[in-house]
Formats: structure tokens, C-alpha cells, sequence
């Protein structure tokens, strides 16, 4: 009899240790949960942010150089395209505000984004025209 009051003992012991383990497995779980979901959130609203930063930085300027010259034919430039890449955006007249531009049929009018680097090199917005012809 005694052997099956220490039996039952280490049972209840056992059956204790297993329900303080569970519960201790299940609060990780939960734990790394709510930890994967924070860190998902928390990537979503840096990428959004840079995203954001990059397009009215200058760096994105910078990135991808293209040089214009007289004899340059407009099909090579893709000048619409690099310039939505850049984050302009095509209005239906003349521009009014920096990050604009109209494709006209023998010019693109472009409001230039303003940019500084350092303290040696500024400029300002403004509106430029770039006349082009079809032939080069």
C-alpha cells in the first residue's frame, strides 16, 4: 500500500510538472508570436518610411545619371519613364509645383525638386524646358 501512495504521488507530481511545463511552452509560443508579429509591423513602417524619404532625397537624383546631348534621339533618352522612376509626375499643362512635368510635343516642361547637398550645393526648385526633336 505504501508503494501505491508513493506511486501515486510521483504521478501528481509528474502530472504537475507536465501542466506547469504546457503552460510555460504555450506562453513562449504566444510570446514569439506577438514578437513575430511586432517585428512584421515594425519593418512595414521603416520600408514605408524610407521608401518615403528616398523619393524626396536627392540621392535618388544622383543614382542614375543620364547625359542629354544635342544629336540624342528622344526614343533612347525613355524620358518618361526615368523621370516616374524619380518620382515626378505627369500633369496635363504647364507644371505649377516642383516634382511636375508635362510632355509637350517638341519640349518637356520639368519643375525641378530642389536638393541640397552639404552645405556647398544647393539649388532651389524651378521650372526648365527641354526642347527636343524627334530626328536628334
Amino acid at each position: 500500500m505504501a508503494k501505491r501512495k508513493d506511486k501515486k504521488k510521483k504521478e501528481q507530481r509528474y502530472d504537475k510538472l507536465a501542466r506547469i511545463f504546457r503552460a510555460l511552452i504555450t506562453f513562449v509560443f504566444f510570446f514569439g508570436l506577438i514578437l513575430a508579429v511586432g517585428a512584421l509591423f515594425m519593418r512595414h513602417i521603416v520600408l514605408r518610411k524610407l521608401k518615403s524619404r528616398a523619393i524626396s532625397t536627392s540621392s535618388v537624383l544622383y543614382s542614375r545619371p543620364s547625359t542629354i546631348s544635342i544629336g540624342t534621339n528622344i526614343n533612347q533618352l525613355k524620358l518618361e519613364s526615368r523621370l516616374t522612376r524619380l518620382g515626378y509626375r505627369k500633369v496635363n499643362s504647364l507644371p505649377s509645383s516642383a516634382g511636375e512635368y508635362y510632355p509637350g510635343l517638341s519640349e518637356y516642361n520639368l519643375y525641378l525638386k530642389g536638393f541640397s547637398i552639404g552645405k556647398e550645393l544647393n539649388q532651389d526648385s524651378r521650372l526648365i524646358s527641354l526642347e527636343l526633336s524627334s530626328s536628334g
